[in-house]
């Protein structure tokens, strides 16, 4: 058995299904304001010199007293519902094992399957989606999350022992642990588990989401206790160009060049050399007026001054995304 197995399209579909209701929940949540990153974005429409033509602050927080209200009532809901998801991305792995005969059955419990886990680890018969693979340190924090607050999601499912506050959600188990977890907190480990779950699911891996990840899950060190990526979290300030179509005439490919001095230039006047973490976002037309996306971190843009993107050049495909024709014309409006 080897890790392709977990990218086999009737494998992938088992683990959407266990996971249905929980991303549903969870989205709808997000979706309705009732829990997200507090600190919001930015989005700046820059020029080809770089001067700023538009500025967007979007705010992801609800403001009136009922939606507030809601958040802290909800707060156990995240909880449990992100527990869940981590289960399910467990019990799946197993249920594989279980399939290749590497394991005689997959245990019901949460505490089997976390023991039958690590019994695969020692007995080095474990084999890992390769998402876990390339990120065994991602991989290393779930499996921590999924043993160290089981007893907590038990807790407020069976026992109801919980406080909810303003900004935090305090759990005391039957051990008379307690801990407590903020409102970012929450967040942070609800949106990574999420996007670790779209990314088994087969969604694109991307440098960008995989930083995300990390970022989040350095949010939450203190409560999986394993060492931190030391990623620092997007700052949400995003540039937003429109580069201009080009023929390259050795190819005779199609592309879009991006200059990106005027941008670094602009930086550094209103910065003094203390350039911000931020993202490039490049939107490019075609022909047939469809469009290509790539969003760009700043650490993957140093010592670039003029670049070029297109379909073929396979170089910036790991920052490519989707994008709608509403996001075209709202950054053009």
């Amino acid at each position: 058995m080897n890790s392709g197995r977990f990218r086999e399209p009737t494998v992938i579909s088992r683990l959407k299904d266990k996971q249905e209701y929980e991303l549903w929940v969870l989205g709808y949540l997000k979706q309705n304001s009732l829990y997200k990153d507090n600190e919001g974005s930015n989005i700046n429409v820059i020029n080809e010199d770089g001067t700023i033509v538009a500025h967007l602050k979007i705010l992801d927080r609800a403001s009136d007293e009922r939606a507030q209200e809601i958040i802290r009532n909800l707060t156990p809901l995240v909880f449990t519902s992100t527990y869940k998801l981590i289960d399910c991305i467990f019990e799946w792995i197993l249920e594989i094992h279980h399939e290749e005969g590497i394991i005689d059955s997959v245990p019901w419990s949460f505490v089997g399957k976390i023991n039958k886990i690590f019994e695969l680890q020692e007995s080095d018969e474990l084999v890992l989606p390769q998402l876990f693979l390339e990120e065994n340190q991602i991989y290393r924090i779930i499996l921590s999350l999924y043993d160290k607050l089981r007893d907590f999601r038990n807790t407020i499912v069976h026992k109801r022992s919980f406080d909810i506050s303003d900004n935090s959600l305090t759990i005391t188990n039957r051990y008379n642990d307690s801990i407590t977890i903020s409102n970012n907190s929450l967040f942070s480990l609800s949106h990574s588990t999420v996007q670790i779950s779209q990314l088994l699911q087969g969604m694109p891996m991307s440098v960008k989401v995989i930083r995300d990840i990390k970022s989040h899950l350095d949010v939450i060190r203190t409560i999986h206790g394993c060492s931190e990526f030391d990623v620092l979290k997007p700052s949400g300030i995003r540039y937003v160009t429109h580069p201009k179509r080009i023929v390259n005439i050795a190819t005779n490919a199609i592309e879009w060049g991006v200059n990106m001095y005027p941008l670094w230039n602009s930086l550094e006047k209103r910065y003094g050399g203390n350039v911000e973490d931020f993202e490039l976002q490049i939107i490019a037309k075609k022909f047939d007026d469809s469009l290509l996306s790539w969003l760009i971190p700043s650490e993957s843009l140093q010592g670039y001054i003029f670049f070029t993107v297109s379909e073929e050049n396979h170089s910036w495909n790991k920052f490519k995304m989707f994008i709608e024709r509403d996001d075209f014309n709202s950054s053009t409006s």
